[in-house]
C-alpha cells in the first residue's frame, strides 16, 4: 500500500480515470468495441496522471516539480502499471460482455 500522503493525488487520478473513460466510450463510436476501449483507457490514462502530476506538485512541493522529474514519476515509474491496465481491462470487459453481464456496445452484423 502507498504511503497515506499519497491518498488524495491517488484519488484525483483514480477520479479522473473514470470521469474520462466514461466520456471518451459516450463520444467515440468507431464501430469496433476493442477500439473504443484502448482510445478510451489511453486517453484516460494519460489525463488522470497529468491531473494526478499536477496534485503531487501542489500539495508536496509548489513550484518546485520539473517537467522531467513529473515525466519520470509519471511515466516511466508506472509503465508495468500501464501494460497491466491495457492487457487486463479490455479482456475484463469482453470476458463481462461473453457472459451478458455487461450490455454489448454493437449488435453482432448476423444476429439484427
Amino acid at each position: 500500500m502507498p504511503p497515506v500522503a499519497y491518498l488524495p493525488a491517488m484519488m484525483i487520478e483514480i477520479g479522473m480515470y473514470g470521469l474520462m473513460c466514461g466520456l471518451m466510450m459516450s463520444l467515440i463510436r468507431s464501430g469496433k468495441t476493442w477500439v473504443d476501449l484502448y482510445v478510451s483507457l489511453v486517453v484516460a490514462m494519460l489525463a488522470g496522471r497529468v491531473v494526478a502530476g499536477i496534485a503531487k506538485a501542489l500539495i508536496f512541493a509548489p513550484g518546485k516539480v520539473s517537467m522531467v522529474s513529473w515525466a519520470a514519476a509519471y511515466f516511466a515509474t508506472s509503465l508495468p502499471g500501464i501494460v497491466i491496465q491495457l492487457a487486463l481491462v479490455p479482456a475484463i470487459v469482453f470476458a463481462l460482455m461473453k457472459a451478458h453481464l455487461v450490455p454489448s456496445r454493437y449488435v453482432p452484423t448476423g444476429k439484427r
